[in-house]
C-alpha cells in the first residue's frame, strides 16, 4: 500500500484536490475518491508465488 500511496498517479491526484497555501490538505471525502494503482490479477499472483517462495528459502 505504501508503494501505492507514494506513486505518481496517487500522488498527482492528490496534489489536484489539496487547498491552502500555509498548509496545503484534503478532505477525507476526497481521499476516499482517489484511485489507487494496483498490478494486474496476474502479476498480484506471481508476486505472491515470488513471495511464498522466497519465505520457503529462509524458513
Amino acid at each position: 500500500m505504501i508503494y501505492a500511496i507514494n506513486s505518481n498517479t496517487y500522488r498527482d491526484q492528490v496534489n489536484e484536490k489539496l487547498q491552502g497555501t500555509t498548509r496545503p490538505r484534503t478532505s477525507l471525502k476526497k481521499l476516499k475518491n482517489f484511485l489507487i494503482p494496483l498490478p494486474t490479477f496476474d502479476e498480484q499472483k506471481r508476486i505472491v508465488t515470488k513471495t511464498f517462495d522466497l519465505f520457503n528459502m529462509i524458513g
